[in-house]
C-alpha cells in the first residue's frame, strides 16, 4: 500500500464503521473525518507515519492547536477523535497501542448561555404571524415548533413527514416523533400555538414543491442541482436575523440555537422539572442540562428571600 493511500483507506473505513456501528450523523461524520486529516497533514510536516505516533507526537500537536487560538471544547472533541480511531486501529489488527489514551483533556469554561426574553421572542413570534406569504407562514410553523420543543436546528429542518403521523389536526397539542443525535428518537411536545402554526404551514406546504412533486421532508427546498432537499439551517438562520431587524431586536443576538437556550431556560424559570428539560431537549447527560440552572436558581433564591415565611416575618419584626 503506497504511503498516503493507506491513512485514506483506514479514514473511510473507520467513517464506516461510525455510520453501521454507532449511527453517526453527517455532521459528526464531517467533524471526525476533519480532525483526522488535521492530523494526517500534521504527520506530513513532521515526516511521520501512524505506527511511528507517540503520546508525545500527539501531545505537541495538541499543543499547536491550543496555541493556534483552538477553543477547550474543540481541542476536546479532537482528543475524543482521536483515541476513537487509534481504538478502532486496534481492533482492525492496524495497530498495537493506542497514543491518544493518556492525552489530558482541557478543562472547559463553563459557557452560561444568555437566553432571550420572553418578551424578544413575543416580539419575534407577533412578526412572524404578519406575513402572510408562504415564506411567512413557513417561517412563523418553525419559530413557533423551534420556541415550543427547543429542538436542535439540525432536528428542526431534517424533519420527515413520518414525524407527524400521531400529529392531529383536531387537538390543540400534539407531539412529533424526532431523531436526534446517534439517531436516538425522542418525542417533543407541540403546543396549542405551535400546533396552530404547523395546521396554517401543512396547507401551504405544496407551495414549495413544483409541478405537483412531492417530498419527504416538512420543509422542503430545492439544491442547486434541482434536488429536492430541506431548507438549510443556514438559511433558516438568515430568516431569523431578518425577522429580528423588523421585530427591533438585536439581530446578532438571535440564532436558532439561542432559542433552544430559551426554551431551557424558560422552562426551568416556570417550575419545569430538570429531568424533563433534559428529555425534551435530548440530552444523554444530565450535566448538559444543569448549564441551564443558573438563570432559575437566580430566580428561586429571589423567591426565598422574597415569599419565604421567616423573610416575611424578620421584616414584619423590623417594622415593629
Amino acid at each position: 500500500m503506497r504511503r498516503n493511500n493507506y491513512k485514506k483507506n483506514y479514514l473511510e473505513y473507520f467513517i464506516e464503521m461510525l455510520v453501521a456501528e454507532r449511527g453517526a450523523t453527517q455532521n459528526t461524520m464531517v467533524s471526525y473525518k476533519k480532525d483526522i486529516e488535521d492530523l494526517y497533514n500534521h504527520l506530513e510536516v513532521q515526516n511521520k507515519e501512524l505506527n511511528e505516533v507517540t503520546n508525545s507526537v500527539l501531545t505537541n500537536f495538541i499543543s499547536e492547536l491550543s496555541k493556534k487560538g483552538l477553543g477547550a471544547k474543540t481541542v476536546g472533541r479532537k482528543i475524543s477523535t482521536y483515541r476513537q480511531f487509534f481504538a478502532f486501529l486496534i481492533s482492525e489488527g492496524f495497530m498495537e497501542h493506542n497514543p491518544a489514551l493518556n492525552l489530558i483533556m482541557p478543562k472547559k469554561l463553563q459557557s452560561i448561555p444568555r437566553p432571550l426574553s420572553e418578551n424578544t421572542l413575543q416580539k419575534l413570534i407577533e412578526v412572524s404571524t404578519q406575513d402572510n406569504s408562504k415564506e411567512g407562514i413557513r417561517t412563523n410553523a418553525m419559530l413557533e415548533i423551534l420556541y415550543s420543543t427547543g429542538m436542535r436546528i439540525s432536528e428542526l429542518v431534517t424533519l420527515e413527514m413520518k414525524s407527524l403521523e400521531n400529529f392531529s389536526v383536531d387537538s390543540n397539542t400534539n407531539f412529533l416523533i424526532i431523531k436526534g443525535k446517534g439517531n436516538k428518537e425522542r418525542a417533543v411536545i407541540l403546543n396549542e400555538f405551535s400546533t396552530i402554526a404547523l395546521k396554517k404551514y401543512l396547507e401551504t406546504k405544496k407551495l414549495f414543491l413544483k409541478d405537483g412533486a412531492k417530498a419527504n421532508w416538512l420543509f422542503p427546498s430545492y439544491a442547486k442541482d434541482g434536488r429536492i432537499t430541506h431548507i438549510t439551517r443556514q438559511r433558516f438562520g438568515q430568516i431569523l436575523k431578518e425577522l429580528a431587524k423588523i421585530a427591533g431586536v438585536e439581530h446578532s443576538d438571535v440564532s436558532p440555537h439561542k432559542i433552544r437556550h430559551s426554551f431551557a431556560t424558560h422552562m426551568l424559570q416556570n417550575g419545569a422539572n430538570l429531568r424533563v428539560v433534559q428529555e425534551l431537549l435530548g440530552h444523554s447527560d444530565i450535566s448538559s442540562t444543569q448549564i441551564y440552572t443558573h438563570v432559575s436558581d437566580k430566580r428561586a433564591r429571589k423567591l426565598l428571600l422574597d415569599k419565604h415565611p421567616i423573610a416575611n416575618k424578620e421584616i414584619d419584626e423590623e417594622k415593629k
